[in-house]
């Protein structure tokens, strides 16, 4: 009985097919990441190295011509800004408050470069009663001060000079004397600045 079982089992391997002609199962593809893991880009050394030096160029390019963009615009509206200055305020509207200083107003326009003659009087005639109050004509920089007021060829040189005499009225004397000589200033600029005449003021 044993012989006949080991005679049919060698006849069986003969009968079997050779491996070459075995049939092949489909494979299976690679697993994926699991649900907390993180997909890690696959591809050659070289082709992530240049997407990584792309980006960084990339964000770089975009870093610079924001900066161009910024500081052009900066110059830009300065350089508007400053051309087109607006006029001093009136002196009509809300006054200063006292904890700020003088009333922030942008200077005469570059149209008013050279004034008529009588609105440049009238700029410094206002000047000149606002530094009438202060009373140590003997210190350098109230001598300095009217010197400058007097050398002034525009209502634009005057604008640059209004702040100087707010802070030595106020220091000399307090600010609501200073605010108020302020407003005559600022009016009389205002006028020069729209070709008006200011009204005359009697001298106090």
């Amino acid at each position: 009985m044993w012989q006949a079982a080991r005679q049919g089992l060698a006849r069986w391997q003969r009968q079997r097919p050779p491996a070459a002609f075995a049939p092949t199962l489909p494979s299976r593809p690679a697993p994926g990441p699991g649900p907390g893991e993180r997909a890690t880009a696959l591809g050659p050394p070289s082709l992530l190295a240049g997407r990584a030096a792309e980006s960084g160029w990339r964000s770089r390019l975009s870093g610079l011509r924001d900066w161009l963009h910024s500081g052009w615009s900066t110059v830009l509206a300065e350089t508007l800004g400053e051309t087109l200055g607006e006029a001093p305020d009136d002196g009509q509207g809300d006054s200063p408050d006292p904890r700020s200083g003088p009333s922030r107003v942008g200077p005469p326009g570059r149209s008013s470069e050279r004034p008529p003659s009588a609105a440049l009087a009238a700029a410094r005639e206002a000047f000149d009663r606002a530094l009438d109050a202060l009373d140590d004509w003997d210190e350098p920089a109230t001598g300095r001060l009217a010197a400058e007021v007097r050398r002034a060829r525009s209502l634009r040189e005057l604008w640059h000079l209004r702040n100087e005499v707010y802070t030595r009225l106020a220091v000399r004397h307090c600010e609501h004397l200073a605010r108020e000589r302020l407003a005559r200033i600022d009016a009389a600029l205002a006028a020069g600045a729209d070709g008006r005449r200011p009204a005359p003021r009697a001298r106090r």
